[in-house]
């Protein structure tokens, strides 16, 4: 007999519920799984509680347990259940992750994460066989649990590490193991959002996504290879994560079975996705749904991790991956908030000769050619394109404003230091703006409707980038103007506004270019005069300034349409 609402006593107590419940698996009534969920909700972030659970259950019961639980609910169970059955799962990460907290006590021992790995490596047959499709992998079962918590490194990375490494072994194993007479079957503990989810990955790289400490470790750090029962075999082995991920061939290691077009051996759309939010987090240093507040300065690590996605995806066959119908397009989202995040990095390396432009921390070295590459790949999705864009002008805007603030420093350099700051920004508006101009030409009103809701949709990312690089510098200007501290929204909403495009059929490349050449040049005129509110100077001279901008942002753009075009050619 079990309560319908927790218990009032010790965390160990309600934690032997819990685990009583759970071991019910496959003959948990509705009833008690509703009551197993209900504990899990209440102690997830209860360190007491969670240890004891997964320390009682072991690690192979708590998979075969939930295993058996989900399986046979979501094959038999009705659809309130099913919905109870994906709180369960969310809530069981949330305990996990609160229970292999390595800094905090008491949590899970090493030995008990030993045992995870070795029976993440072993098949379980779940349910008698005329109930069930096949016997899954304990990381099938683990997988999507990981989707939810952010995860110490030292449990998470491990996991991943070895499952990445079963993975190129033998890239087919999780669809195999799944599947019954060829025919695969989308068991119940698979609960990805749409309905696939045979590839462990997805939900690894998910769990990387929120964890972004062990996100940059897991693409930066020396590798430690594991047996195939997830004992350590070497350690401090060269980190090949990153290409093995990305690998573009058949028998990814990113292939999955997908839903309505039988067996995929090349990324999976959902694994694209799940590997953009785990380099997002390990290059911004903050979870990929985390998309406003501050942005951490970047660590050497995290910037290290950058170049070499930069490298990846700017080279060779990176720059198809990322455009329409590539493999990996799902990743674009991310991908413009990753440029975004790195915009100093970015428009240094554009223009290459330019080492003034203030960085939110340690610096990328990003490749000239490679970054223009990629900025040319993302610029022809919308979602991305919108966030470069935003991040661009803000980052040229708090530069140009800081420039205004310290103009002793520069002297007769003046105006040269205006059209420097302004160039880079214009030349990363030129390739955008070329790209852009191409896909609203060819598209038409779809895509030209698509480019302007994006563009409106990341004024936050232009708040946060203003304040992350060179708009911090104004808090520490005695007598600062309060509105160049903290932006009001119209500075950047209106400059989204002046990126808009609104063209008859006829019209549409003219209208694209133009619209992308103004708002950029109009941005760098828009900043030195709200610099210059109340500073009292002389309108020609302001009015002269402006125009420097203005000019040195069309030259760089102009310099950055003429290499997108030849690089399209």
């Amino acid at each position: 007999m079990f309560n319908k609402k927790p218990l009032g006593g010790a965390a160990e107590q309600e934690a032997k519920q819990a685990v009583d419940l759970m071991r019910l698996g496959d003959k948990a009534s509705p009833t008690q799984i509703q009551q197993l969920e209900a504990l899990l909700k209440a102690h997830s972030g209860d360190r007491g509680f969670a240890t004891a659970f997964y320390t009682s259950l072991g690690p192979e019961g708590f998979l075969k347990a939930y295993g058996s639980m989900a399986e046979y609910s979501g094959y038999y169970g009705s659809e309130a259940t099913k919905k109870v059955l994906t709180e369960v799962q969310a809530d069981l990460g949330l305990t996990l992750a609160t229970a292999t907290n390595g800094d905090k006590q008491p949590h899970l021992t090493e030995e008990w994460q030993a045992g995870l790995r070795k029976a993440g490596a072993t098949q379980y047959r779940l349910l008698p066989e005329q109930l069930q499709g096949g016997n899954p992998y304990g990381y099938q079962i683990l997988s999507n649990i990981l989707r939810t918590g952010t995860y110490d490194p030292h449990f998470l990375n491990p996991i991943v590490e070895h499952m990445t490494q079963l993975s190129a072994e033998n890239p087919g194993r999780w669809e195999d193991a799944v599947s019954k007479g060829g025919v695969p079957i989308v068991e119940a503990f698979f609960l990805g959002k749409d309905g696939s989810g045979m590839n462990p990955l997805s939900g690894a790289l998910e769990g990387l996504g929120h964890s972004p400490a062990a996100a940059t470790k897991f693409f930066h750090d020396p590798a430690t290879v594991y047996n195939e029962d997830g004992t350590v075999k070497a350690t401090g082995q060269p980190n090949t994560y990153l290409k093995q991920l990305t690998g573009a061939g058949v028998n990814s290691i990113l292939q999955d079975f997908q839903p309505d077009h039988g067996p995929h051996f090349t990324a999976a759309p959902q694994e694209a996705l799940a590997l953009g939010h785990a380099l997002e987090a390990a290059t911004t240093g903050r979870p990929y749904d985390t998309t406003d507040g501050p942005m951490p300065p970047h660590t050497p690590e995290m910037s290290a991790v950058m170049k070499e996605v930069t490298d990846r995806f700017g080279n060779t066959d990176g720059p198809g991956l990322l455009k329409k119908g590539g493999l990996f397009e799902n990743m674009d989202s991310s991908f413009g908030h990753m440029v975004a995040s790195y915009m100093g990095d970015v428009q240094t390396a554009v223009d290459h000769n330019n080492h003034a432009l203030p960085l939110n921390g340690a610096a990328a070295n990003l490749d000239q050619g490679a970054t223009q590459k990629l900025l040319g790949a993302l610029g022809r999705n919308p979602d991305a394109y919108g966030t470069i864009a935003q991040a661009q002008h803000a980052y040229t805007t708090a530069y140009l404003q800081d420039i205004m603030s310290h103009k002793d420093r520069y002297g007769e350099l003046f105006g040269e230091a205006i059209t420097n700051a302004s160039r880079p920004g214009g030349e990363v508006a030129g390739i955008l703006t070329a790209v852009a101009t191409d896909e609203v030409y060819n598209q038409k009103q779809q895509e030209m409707a698509a480019y302007n809701d994006s563009v409106d949709k990341k004024v936050g990312w232009a708040k946060q980038v203003w304040t992350a690089t060179a708009g911090k510098a104004f808090g520490e200007i005695p007598g600062a103007d309060k509105l160049l501290a903290f932006p009001t929204d119209s500075i950047f909403e209106n400059i989204a506004k002046g990126y808009h495009i609104d063209t008859y059929a006829t019209d549409f490349a003219a209208d694209s270019y133009n619209s992308g050449r103004n708002a950029a040049a109009g941005a760098a005129e828009t900043a030195i005069k709200d610099a210059a509110t109340g500073k009292g100077l002389d309108p020609v001279y302001l009015e002269t300034l402006a125009t420097t901008a203005a000019n040195g942002t069309k030259q760089g753009l102009a310099d950055g349409v003429v290499l997108t075009r030849a690089i399209n050619a």
